[in-house]
């Protein structure tokens, strides 16, 4: 089942006890449910945020960028495997796009929904002429869409966050050209 932002909060408001009303509570009471409330909201912001990413490698980079205080992330620790470099297509990227950023041909259409959803960037791991994982990142969790068509090798795939860029919109940007 995929959780949706909305339907994370529908269960979270699923599980929450009814409230009484503001005359059945003392002041005191009245700070400890609202504290309660907070920590309920806090949770559910959460919950619906990592159910964005269900998939482990979209997870493992929004948790990296996160514990970061979404300052950066480095893609080489974050997605283990074999792989040379990561390859960013933006969205609405077609086949052709992903053909031209890998070197080689590569269904992107069919292997993501990169080209219908402008909430992702996909981000495709390769070695030599071969995909080896590819992932359809929530830009909600860092955007990589300013670096569409662009490819990174897997030395160089340490990106930061730049609030304020000289081109393009906030954002990951490549660590070592900043």
């Amino acid at each position: 089942m995929t959780m949706t932002p909305d339907s994370a909060f529908d269960a979270a408001a699923a599980v929450a006890p009814a409230a009484s009303t503001d005359a059945d509570r003392s002041p005191a009471d009245a700070g400890a449910v609202a504290h309660r409330h907070f920590h309920r909201s806090v949770l559910a912001i959460a919950f619906a945020a990592l159910a964005g990413c269900h998939d482990p490698t979209a997870a493992s980079i929004a948790g990296q960028f996160a514990a970061s205080g979404r300052r950066d992330v480095d893609l080489a620790a974050a997605v283990p495997g074999d792989w040379d470099r990561v390859c960013i297509l933006g969205p609405y990227s077609r086949n052709a796009a992903a053909s031209r950023a890998l070197g080689f041909e590569w269904p992107a259409e069919t292997s993501s929904d990169i080209a219908s959803d402008d909430g992702i960037s996909l981000l495709v791991f390769a070695r030599g002429r071969s995909v080896t994982a590819h992932v359809d990142y929530p830009r909600g969790s860092g955007d990589f869409s300013n670096l569409a068509g662009r490819c990174f090798p897997r030395a160089d795939a340490k990106f930061v966050q730049i609030a304020h860029p000289a081109r393009g919109w906030p954002g990951l940007f490549p660590a070592h050209e900043t």
